[in-house]
């Protein structure tokens, strides 16, 4: 069995865990028991075609994703750390940009309110 074969397990273990989804939800989402995928990222089964698809639509990626860090992960074994961190980062910049954005928003919602600039018995009510 060649190592990108070998490392389909951590590849899709990895993509889970950077898009935070816990093995019960994955497990529930694409009818397989916690077992299954617990033996599939340990490299104790080895995934069907069709169990990586349903992972990568549930995870809104595509199979060749499941594969190419499979044979990224036969050259670098700590990759798994560089792209978890990664991820992670980004997803926190993201999630704080969006909060931001949205505070920003419902304060100057607020204060058009506030000012009687939109809403019921305001100029802009149609």
């Amino acid at each position: 069995m060649s190592n990108s074969i070998q490392n389909l397990g951590k590849a899709i273990k990895l993509l889970r865990c950077s898009h935070l989804t816990d093995v019960k939800s994955l497990a529930s989402a694409i009818g397989v028991s916690v077992g299954h995928i617990n033996a599939v990222e340990a490299n104790r089964r080895l995934p069907s075609h069709d169990f990586i698809h349903k992972v990568t639509k549930y995870l809104g990626i595509e199979p060749a994703e499941v594969y190419k860090i499979a044979s990224q992960l036969s050259i670098n074994p700590d990759l798994k750390i560089d792209r978890v961190k990664s991820f992670l980062v980004n997803t926190l910049v993201n999630t704080f940009s969006n909060i931001e954005m949205f505070c920003n928003e419902d304060e100057a919602i607020y204060t058009a309110v506030k000012h009687n600039k939109i809403g019921p018995g305001s100029a802009t009510e149609t």
